[in-house]
């Protein structure tokens, strides 16, 4: 912990595992306990376990101090030891823009009162198995319990002034595992809490954009493309780089993809400075690797192209992308958040989702594959989503919120039910089917014959499991799952020649954490294999050949933990391979 500002009230090493990655050497100097520190620790010691001079203190220090000897001045302390975590706490600021921890409750009222905003943060890997962190004041200003993922969490702004104790419980379930107190520091200097890709990270696709998390809001005119660069063989790549509103992060766009199988340097000069001109200590580079291989079809016409949603440019707008992550272009710009992009069986249209109101109701919308002709073709307001074409491009079939198939009757949020419009706009749409639950997810198989969807029909639960649904006579036959099963199955999809089905098995493990996997089976709900981990509600598709399946990676859970991280990612149909593709997508779809 930081020993020059704060102490620990208890201890428990067994669950403090070492950190797995040192981001920054600079912070070595964070490990050294100082000596008056270190003295009041000793007298700490003597007072409660009876430890005297000379022997090992409670934290596995040694003293050669005696009993009224003078204080030591300089000389610092012995390093800590390796498995030593740590939490940043910065000096308070009044940056406007500044994001608090959504249960403080009262950042803005701070503000006004006087306080301003300390930023507390956790580099990834310092508390691995704990699920929380607690933080308070002993003003009674606040308490806010902060999700840890990964053993970090980015920066969260808590109301403090200069001087004040932060209270800290390090949380593993419901137990606290640690706990200590923190001063808030009259100044600090910023400090880099994370940057992905990581240091030593391979692997890392082509395409993406860099992004780096300071532990406090630094001044936007410090971040340049001289005082953050992203270098190949020493020379620089033309990057565009822009620092969000909260002066937290800084992102990283290359202008075009970067080399497969290629050492890269993301350099990030001292002269960076917070909102109070105080500098990073040191330069930091951060080396990473690209992935060598793209999908085996990579390169090919007959590999087709792959849509997908990102935020790269602000709001979630559509992009398409060749498989071997080149020819990145974005299809849409519209204001309102754009989601599940999904091909027509020609390839000549996509079908979308768009929010068109502030309640984050979604309509289904179409366009062509340049992203041209919109066009609008549900207005029911009953969030519409998860579009499903039909073999022969006429219709598109969705899941939307209704309580049978009028859909103008008053609903509950409980119960989702299909339907089906047609492609080109005309006419209205139609109820398709319903069980009593949530009926969501449909994929059209690619004879037409059968729908397969997800329900929670059996428990009306909200554990999903897949069901398959004859369009001539709508009988429907369950593939997965028990009742009262915990793990969902969810978004499945349909191999080119009909003969297996790729879907997501997921479960909650913890409060807005998941585990999540692709996986496949066969039509029947026999052969289920599992084949690579996914992000929470990914949905997946396959490439034309039937070789391989793309999917979403990386983290959807709490967004008080880091800023989401999802990743368009790859995985051979026998889970032999796998790479990621881009990063910052979601929702991928291949053409047929």
């Amino acid at each position: 912990m930081r020993g020059d500002e704060g102490g620990f009230r208890s201890f428990a090493p067994a669950v403090l595992i070492a950190p797995t990655q040192m981001l920054l050497t600079r912070h070595e100097a964070r490990y050294q306990v100082r000596p008056k520190v270190l003295w009041h620790l000793l007298l700490a010691c003597a007072a409660v376990t009876g430890c005297a001079p000379g022997a090992p203190d409670a934290m596995g220090l040694d003293s050669d101090l005696e009993a009224g000897a003078p204080l030591p001045t300089e000389t610092p302390g012995p390093p800590a030891p390796t498995h030593a975590a740590y939490v940043i706490v910065t000096n308070p600021t009044r940056s406007s823009s500044a994001r608090a921890a959504p249960a403080a409750g009262r950042a803005a009222d701070a503000a006004e009162g006087g306080e301003g905003l300390a930023y507390v943060s956790l580099p990834v890997g310092s508390f691995p198995e704990a699920s929380a962190l607690q933080i308070g004041s002993r003003r009674g200003s606040f308490q806010v319990t902060i999700p840890v993922f990964e053993g970090g969490f980015d920066p969260v702004g808590v109301p403090a002034s200069v001087g004040d104790t932060l209270d800290f419980e390090l949380l593993r379930g419901t137990t606290v595992t640690a706990d200590w107190f923190e001063i808030v520091p009259g100044s600090s200097s910023p400090e880099i809490v994370r940057t992905s890709p990581s240091r030593g990270k391979r692997d890392v696709p082509v395409a993406l954009s860099l992004l780096v998390v300071f532990s406090e809001p630094v001044d936007a005119g410090s971040v340049t493309t001289s005082a953050i660069e992203l270098l190949r063989s020493g020379s620089a790549v033309s990057v565009r780089v822009e620092v969000s509103s909260d002066g937290l992060t800084a992102t990283l766009t290359p202008a075009q993809a970067l080399a497969p199988s290629t050492e890269y340097v993301l350099a990030i000069a001292a002269t960076i400075r917070d909102l109070d001109g105080d500098s990073l200590g040191s330069d930091q580079h951060i080396g990473f690797t690209t992935v060598a291989l793209a999908p085996a079809c990579a390169g090919t016409p007959e590999c087709g192209r792959i849509v997908f949603v990102s935020d790269r440019d602000g709001d979630p707008d559509i992009y398409s992308i060749n498989p071997d992550g080149t020819d990145l272009i974005r299809l849409t710009r519209d204001p309102a958040a754009d989601g599940e992009p999904r091909w027509s069986p020609d390839g000549r249209r996509i079908a979308f989702t768009r929010q068109t109101s502030g309640n984050g109701n979604t309509e289904i919308f179409v366009m062509d594959a340049d992203g041209s002709n919109v066009l609008q073709l549900t207005s029911f307001a009953r969030f519409s989503n998860a579009p499903s074409w039909s073999p022969d491009g006429s219709r598109i079939v969705y899941s939307m919120l209704s309580d049978g198939s009028d859909p103008w009757q008053p609903f509950c949020y409980c119960s989702a039910n299909l339907w089906q419009v047609r492609a080109d706009g005309l006419g209205t749409p139609q109820f398709l089917f319903g069980l009593p639950g949530w009926d969501a997810h449909p994929a059209w198989s690619p004879d037409g014959t059968r729908l397969a969807f997800v329900s929670d029909w059996q428990a009306y639960d909200f554990v999903q499991d897949i069901y398959l649904l004859d369009t001539d006579d709508l009988k429907f036959t369950p593939l997965t799952g028990d009742l009262f099963d915990q793990l969902n199955y969810l978004h499945p999809s349909w191999s080119p020649d009909g003969r297996k089905i790729a879907v997501t098995m997921s479960r909650e493990v913890s409060i807005d954490h998941y585990w999540a996997a692709i996986a496949t089976m066969n039509p029947d709900g026999t052969g289920l294999t599992q084949l690579a981990g996914g992000a929470a509600w990914t949905s997946s598709s396959w490439s034309p050949d039937g070789s391989l399946i793309v999917f979403t990676s990386g983290d959807t859970g709490h967004p008080a933990v880091f800023a989401v991280q999802r990743h368009v990612t790859w995985v051979a149909a026998d889970g032999s391979a796998t790479g990621v593709l881009v990063t910052n997508g979601w929702s991928p779809d291949w053409t047929r």
